[in-house]
């Protein structure tokens, strides 16, 4: 066969046949810039929406590190000569516990003094005026400013009570300071419960030197991570720093688990996937339609000698030119769309503070990289199609009705997203959320009683359910107790720890039979680390949590569903005659199924220790048993295992005034913000840093910002899959509409009416249609329930299902019918004997 070799004669003709396909290339530009379009805009969007989320997530004390290293300034100054650590910056804690102001009730507030180098690396950006300068100034953050009332911050002077000394000599002092700055607080997820105000390392040694030789936290930027393990590393190399450095112990926000990894960054992942393959088609669509108009030319191309070789290398010319042309504007329009989205929208939630643009050139390299990659792998049909096609098939060729299945899904999902986002977003209750986590209207509880304290426990006022039962808006107010054992601490190298409360107490039958199972048990112990549960064994000596709970308020726990295994025969519970076991296996990973598990009916008799090692034993039965956790629950029971009534706990601890561990609150009506203030306080009243409020009216603020978040959000991905879904639906009925046009023309005419035309293209769009339609209400339906059943939101909504269901029918009928409209406008822009020229 005769080769043609002149090459410059090949490059005229592919410059010519580039130049006379301006339609052609425009339309390829546009699918190309499109599609990089969407997917760098999904990078930036998507990439700074995780990042953003995840900072928000892990807002912990450093929210700019990868974790702490606790330790001395020796150990800083290690930490800072190791490769692997970027920055180290410590925090000195200026007193043992936090401040007791009592506008700082229900809140930990420290006063720390950092490194300089801590507030550049830990986002504490000043709104207004400087950073500590001597011991007596400090700066406060911007919800810290809001909370004390402050009109003029900067300038005003602040009495902080501060904790001078170590341990139990500790003392609280009043500390007059000035106030240089306030800086946007970082913690917002976490200001209700806790807040950092600056001062300078000097204050320790002017007026506080039992904190000078104390360890202190290091926080720590690693950079010997690996990215590929998305922070799961951040524990091993943590403890490796720390080894090396000689420090305590490691503290990190991150998770060692990818499982837990993927969960979050999974759906991210695909989304960009499926937009590269939504990008695939729309290009293939594109080239396919321009070798199929163009074949007869690769036709005449192939008589005068031209080979495959050379005509691949003549269409990737072009290919070349039009992706240039097609990315770059893509890639700078993507990244500057994203940045309008991204910022925009986290603007509107919760998360607003932690965004951060992801990198450009990252952004461009990811977003140029796989647009190049999807052009070039949805061209390589086309152009098989085009240099391996004969003179005389390329003379007869006409192009394959096209109806793809990837629209059909790409449409569906589209449209499924779109259902489950207003399930989602839109049924999201607050009311629904409010009744979930608030049995009552409001609750005060002793973190003592389910935490380590840093400072001597403190108990609650007798007055203060009786102040707060006066309340004219309070209707009932119940006392949950809990039994506390002393000493009541541990001394540790951070100083002295105080324990979460529990109480020591004998056991006999099955509850000893299945305390000793935990003590035996290896998944037991790894699980939850050793508790003493061997030393406890041996002396038949068992730190367990005791509770005493009115009848009423266990009423409310036995409604939970599932919960509890038994019935509870409340007249002997409020008489004393029997309790409710909850097992110390609060991850329930050895199940209720093991031999010499306890069980409703089963009696036993258990010892209660005072604080003078007195023992008073109580026969009891047991009328119900804890079979599960719950999440909803009222949190009356906390760490509790020896549920009893409160009237048998009176008995048995006659110091039970001490031992106060919640109190929970009935108002004629939900709570509002000027009720809950009047309770905080009084509950400021008793000077008690280890208290604090939650209430009804805590959570409609806090659920209020979420369903924004999750409305802006959901709708947001909606609407980006909408795009890609109706680009591609557009692109395959035209191409399948263009694919057909001779056959049309013919029909046309022997008598085909433009009307019936009409007509018959309608049916067809419709009908291909009906598939998406189809597959999109019977996944959107399945989704949105199993979506909405996660405890982020709050359950499926028939409803607005169908409610938005009929929206997308609606949507999608008007695209059929617009787009039957505009290709028969197009088709007939010719005449039927200048398209049935086209077949010669």
């Amino acid at each position: 066969m005769f080769q043609n070799s002149d090459k410059e004669v090949l490059k005229e003709l592919a410059k010519d046949n580039y130049i006379s396909r301006k339609s052609r290339n425009r339309i390829a530009i546009l699918a190309i810039a499109l599609t990089t379009l969407l997917i760098t805009a999904v990078w930036t969007v998507g990439i700074g929406m995780i990042s953003t989320i995840s900072n928000y997530g892990e807002s912990a004390p450093g929210p700019g590190c990868e974790g702490n290293i606790t330790g001395t300034e020796e150990t800083r100054q290690r930490l800072e000569e190791l490769p692997q650590i970027q920055w180290a910056d410590m925090t000195r804690e200026c007193s043992g516990a936090g401040l007791h102001n009592r506008e700082f009730a229900g809140m930990d507030v420290r006063l720390l003094a950092p490194d300089k180098g801590y507030f550049g690396h830990n986002f504490v950006e000043l709104i207004e005026g400087r950073f500590a300068q001597r011991a007596d100034e400090i700066v406060i953050s911007d919800t810290m400013a809001e909370r004390l009332g402050l009109e003029t911050v900067v300038g005003s002077q602040l009495e902080l009570l501060v904790m001078i000394g170590a341990d139990e000599k500790m003392v609280e002092t009043p500390m007059t300071f000035t106030i240089t700055g306030y800086y946007k607080n970082p913690l917002i997820n976490i200001s209700k419960v806790y807040d950092e105000i600056y001062t300078v390392p000097e204050f320790i040694t002017q007026y506080n030197l039992a904190m000078d030789q104390r360890p202190h936290k290091i926080y720590v930027k690693l950079n010997n991570l690996n990215p590929l393990l998305m922070k799961t590393d951040v524990m091993d190399k943590l403890q490796e720093a720390n080894d090396l450095a000689g420090g305590i112990g490691t503290g990190t926000k991150n998770t060692s688990s990818m499982s837990n990894m993927l969960l979050s960054v999974g759906p991210a992942i695909l989304f960009v996937l499926f937009i590269g393959m939504s990008g695939y088609f729309l290009i293939y669509n594109v080239f396919y339609i321009s070798v199929s108009s163009d074949i007869r030319w690769f036709g005449m191309m192939k008589t005068i000698g031209t080979t495959a070789r050379q005509l691949k290398a003549v269409l990737m010319q072009q290919i070349r030119r039009l992706a240039v042309i097609g990315i770059l504007i893509g890639i700078v329009l993507g990244y500057l769309v994203g940045n309008l989205i991204g910022p925009g929208v986290m603007r509107q939630t919760m998360y607003g503070m932690f965004y951060k643009a992801p990198n450009v050139l990252a952004v461009f390299l990811l977003g140029a990289g796989f647009s190049w990659f999807t052009v070039y792998v949805s061209a390589l049909k086309s152009l098989k199609l085009a240099c391996h096609i004969s003179p005389v098939e390329a003379a007869r060729f006409a192009p394959k009705k096209k109806k793809n299945m990837f629209t059909i899904l790409s449409f569906a999902l589209s449209g499924m997203i779109f259902l489950v986002s207003c399930n989602a977003a839109l049924g999201f209750s607050i009311d629904h959320m409010v009744e979930r986590y608030n049995m009552k209207d409001a609750r005060i509880f002793h973190k003592g009683f389910s935490w380590s304290l840093e400072e001597p426990y403190q108990p609650v006022s007798v007055e203060l359910p009786e102040k707060i039962a006066a309340l004219p808006f309070v209707t009932n107010v119940d006392v949950v107790y809990q039994a506390r054992l002393m000493p009541d601490y541990e001394e540790t190298t951070m100083g002295r720890i105080y324990w979460p409360s529990l109480a020591q107490v004998s056991l006999d039958g099955a509850l000893k039979k299945e305390m000793e199972f935990f003590a035996g048990s290896e998944e037991f112990m790894s699980t939850y680390g050793d508790t003493g549960l061997l030393d406890q064994a041996e002396n038949n000596r068992w730190m367990l949590g005791v509770k005493g709970i009115p009848a009423d308020l266990i009423r409310q726990e036995l409604a939970c569903e599932g919960v509890f295994e038994g019935t509870l025969d409340l007249e002997k519970f409020k008489t004393g005659e029997g309790i409710v076991w909850a097992s110390p296996d609060s991850q329930e990973i050895l199940g209720r199924d093991f031999e010499g598990s306890v069980h409703p009916g089963d009696k036993t008799t258990i010892g209660f220790y005072d604080a003078q090692g007195n023992c008073i034993e109580k026969e009891v039965t047991i009328l119900a048993v804890r079979a599960k956790s719950e999440i909803y629950g009222s949190g009356d029971f906390g760490v509790g295992n020896i549920i009893l009534s409160d009237t048998l706990f009176k008995e048995l601890y006659p110091d039970y005034d001490q031992r106060i561990s919640n109190i929970q609150i009935d108002t004629e009506e939900e709570i509002t913000e000027e009720q809950n203030q009047q309770i905080n306080s009084l509950m400021a009243e008793e000077y008690n840093t280890q208290l604090q409020l939650d209430s009804r009216y805590y959570t409609r603020s806090e659920m209020g910002g979420q369903k924004q978040t999750f409305q802006l959000i959901g709708f947001l991905l909606a609407g980006l899959l909408g795009i890609i879904g109706i680009s591609n639906l557009v692109n395959t009925i035209t191409s399948d509409v263009f694919s057909r046009k001779i056959e049309l023309a013919a029909m046309q005419s022997i008598g085909m009416t433009r009307k019936q035309l009409w007509a018959m293209l309608l049916k067809d769009t419709l009908k291909f249609m009906s598939v998406s339609v189809a597959l999109m209400l019977i996944s959107g339906g399945i989704m949105s329930y199993l979506v909405t059943q996660h405890p982020l939101f709050t359950g499926f909504n028939a409803g607005l299902f169908l409610v938005s269901a009929s929206v997308l029918l609606l949507l999608v009928t008007g695209i059929c019918i617009f787009m039957t409209w505009l290709l028969v406008k197009v088709l007939n822009k010719k005449s039927i004997v200048e398209r049935l020229r086209e077949i010669e």
